[in-house]
């Protein structure tokens, strides 16, 4: 695995990293490269993982509301869209805790990432106030946006994890059961 060193290569990973290719791979290399922070290089990176970090944030979002669509309001498809959303804000927090970056300019993503899914967990919640069981609400809060910086919940899903299929097991007896009288 080569880890980045200059300005090419770190943009190079980063437009990777803005158009999801490879996401894990680069940003591990990423958090493994190294970068000398000088004044014209320091403006260049900053402004790109500010774009890789708004536009991932807006595709975070995006992902999640097409899952809740997805959904037809099914609890367990709530809860596996929130699961997978804090999932991505989790990545997109590791890209944000860079150490090759100043700790000024680290901060700065950090309350960016921050207020973003502060904004959103606000927004889910104020949504769910209309539902009148209280469940949606319930759901939200326990299972809430907030908690991406879980390392649990950072870690990309496993194979066995990714299939979320909790059928019901088809009702077996050797008794008659009468429906109709």
């Amino acid at each position: 695995m080569i880890y980045p060193r200059t300005y090419k290569e770190w943009s190079d990973l980063l437009y990777q990293l803005k158009e999801g290719e490879d996401e894990e791979e680069t940003l591990l290399k990423l958090e493994s490269g190294t970068l000398e922070w000088t004044a014209g290089v320091a403006e260049k990176i900053t402004r790109l993982v500010f774009e890789v970090l708004e536009e991932r944030l807006h595709q975070t979002v995006q992902s999640f509301q097409k899952e809740l669509n997805r959904t037809d309001g099914s609890e367990a498809g709530i809860v596996v869209a929130l699961m997978n959303a804090r999932r991505r804000f989790g990545f997109l927090e590791r890209l944000c805790r860079l150490q090759v970056f100043p700790e000024e300019v680290r901060t700065s993503f950090i309350n960016i990432h921050a207020q973003y899914v502060q904004d959103t967990q606000k927004s889910l919640e104020d949504s769910a106030k209309a539902d009148r069981s209280g469940r949606l609400r319930i759901l939200i809060k326990n299972n809430s946006l907030l908690n991406y910086n879980n390392p649990e919940v950072a870690k990309p899903p496993q194979a066995s994890s990714q299939s979320y299929d909790h059928q019901p097991k088809p009702f077996t007896t050797t008794r008659r059961r009468v429906l109709f009288k």
